[in-house]
């Protein structure tokens, strides 16, 4: 029987010392040789070298294997591998036995992965969020898909038409609404926020608190009576404060799930709608509840949020009424919007006149230094779409530079049909100058009464602290290092975003990696994307399903 042969890593959380413990298996008869860590470039390659060029049995001593993680065993074909903790033993004698231990001991299978959760966390219900949960769900894991809002959707809801196809956006987002919501591998749990996470790749424990809607999930119909009745007229957050609503009310028409919430902030307690209500659904002493999910990874598809206008003051947002937001210009020409379509001034004069300020908030060194890539494309097509409710109207497209759609030769080849289909039809006049200030004209345009002033706002990584913290990974809490930790700056750093488990989706990725994420490409994510291609769904040995990370570059 051939001897087995032993290494020893020079591990720099070992509490012993290696050289004396290699020493002291030599005198006893053992083939023994120290490498340096193992989670380093220099050790691993010096493993890999030792394991390809004797064949036989080799035992590692080194960190165990919910921290390698079977890497050591993959690194050979042909030698059988073992490994033996060396971080559980303090002193030499205990390390000398054990090892002297499994020596004697013959060889026994281990397994290829540790044993792993197989749900998923799937932060954020955009439509990012939606296509991984379908992705994955499709695949036949058990997915939570948690959010902060009323309602999953995220911004495409918001949104009246698509870009470049001009397609109802809530006709393309509502169907994949349904389905997430329908699916048996799906649980969906919206009004939520996320307190801390905790665990390793694998096993992350997350705490999570279900704020109260005062309304019962299971018995609410979603029929309205109970806003029918209340009393209390509060803005509309859904449509950016740009119209009344209630104090109860359903987040919007095609809302997943369709369920009524009380706002408490504004909620005076008349009770008439717990009158109103024949289901009984109403519950204004309902608690906010906790509830602990346990996940084998995280998908963080928090998506973006827009650059607040009223920073940049010289626009003259917040000041003079006929300067919106794109967002808030979405929300105006969307037949559900609240002038219900209509293209109208404050004043309720049609808009004959239009300047869009491009970059607002971006390649400002003072707010965001990067285009965010997408305040071109919504301008061109709301252009379109300014142009389809007064054909006769004047519009202009105010840029700075070759950044700008129309002129940037290495914009996404999809988005090439938008700008060409824009000047054929609709023909807006391009002005190539950047504005500097809103007053008396802009783009040589006098700002009139039946003028309005569209901003087209920066996108930036949504970091509310009461979805995911700060950034990805920065709340995480892992007890102790991870061997792939000492590996994560020089091999595999790219494929540990923020934190280990960790995969980025929709626009929160693009912002984060390459600086943006337009809702068309998260829409129409293939099945063999970030989630189920780049980010592979394997499954291991005994059939345990794990995530492995995606190189930056296939996001």
């Amino acid at each position: 029987m051939a001897k087995v042969k032993i290494i020893v890593c020079q591990c720099p959380e070992l509490a012993l010392d290696a050289q004396a413990l290699v020493s002291w298996l030599e005198r006893g008869g053992a083939e023994v040789q120290l490498l340096p860590p193992l989670c380093t470039p220099d050790g691993l390659m010096q493993l890999r070298t030792r394991l390809a060029s004797q064949t036989g049995e080799w035992l590692i001593a080194a960190c165990g294997p919910e921290r390698h993680a079977g890497l050591f065993q993959r690194l050979t074909p042909v030698a059988v591998v073992r490994v033996v903790d060396l971080l559980a033993y303090q002193d030499l004698e205990s390390a000398v036995a054990a090892l002297t231990l499994a020596q004697s001991t013959p060889s026994q299978p281990e397994p290829s992965i540790a044993p792993v959760s197989p749900e998923v966390l799937i932060v954020g219900g955009g439509v990012g969020g939606c296509q991984a949960a379908l992705d994955l769900a499709r695949g036949g894991h058990k997915v939570y898909l948690v959010d902060r809002a009323l309602s999953i959707g995220g911004i495409m809801a918001q949104l009246d038409k698509t870009f470049p196809t001009l397609d109802c956006s809530i006709c393309i987002l509502g169907p994949k609404l349904v389905e997430v919501a329908s699916h048996p591998n799906i649980e969906l749990l919206t009004y939520v926020g996320i307190d801390r996470i905790a665990g390793q790749t694998g096993h992350f424990v997350v705490d999570l608190t279900l704020k109260p809607r005062y309304v019962d999930m299971t018995k609410c119909v979603g029929c309205g009576s109970c806003t029918e009745v209340c009393p209390i007229i509060v803005p509309s957050r859904w449509d950016l404060d740009l119209k009344p609503s209630k104090c109860i009310r359903i987040w919007f028409a095609q809302a997943v799930p369709l369920r009524a919430a009380i706002d408490k902030e504004y909620c005076i307690d008349c009770q008439l709608c717990v009158k109103a209500c024949e289901h009984q659904a109403i519950n204004l002493a309902e608690e906010p509840q906790s509830r602990q999910l346990t996940v084998g990874a995280i998908i963080l598809a928090t998506g973006a949020r827009p650059f607040d206008p009223s920073i940049k003051s010289e626009y003259g947002y917040g000041r003079i009424p006929t300067v919106v937001t794109n967002l808030e210009y979405e929300r105006i020409v969307c037949a559900s919007g609240p002038t219900l379509g209509g293209l109208v001034t404050p004043e309720g004069r049609p808009v004959q006149r239009l300047a869009f300020i491009q970059c607002v908030g971006s390649r400002d060194r003072r707010f965001l230094p990067y285009c965010s890539g997408y305040c071109c494309t919504a301008s061109i097509k709301e252009a379109m779409l300014a142009l389809e409710h007064q054909p006769d109207g004047l519009v202009f497209i105010n840029v700075g530079n070759r950044c700008c759609i129309p002129w940037n030769p290495h914009c996404p080849a999809f988005f090439w049909p938008g700008p060409a289909k824009a000047r054929r039809i609709s023909r807006p006049r391009y002005a190539r100058a950047a504005a500097s200030r809103l007053g008396s004209s802009i783009c040589s345009m006098p700002c009139k009464a039946k003028s309005v002033a569209p901003e087209a706002n920066n996108l930036s990584p949504d970091n509310d602290r009461g979805r995911r913290g700060r950034r990805p990974g920065r709340k995480l809490q892992r007890p102790g290092r991870r061997f792939f930790d000492g590996a994560a700056g020089h091999f595999l750093g790219p494929q540990r975003p923020g934190g280990g488990g960790h995969l980025f989706f929709g626009h929160c990725g693009h912002f984060l990696i390459r600086g943006y994420r337009p809702s068309p490409f998260a829409a129409r994510q293939p099945p063999h994307g970030p989630v189920v291609g780049g980010g592979r769904v394997a499954r291991g040995a005994g059939g345990s399903p794990f995530i492995t990370l995606c190189r930056r570059s296939d996001l």
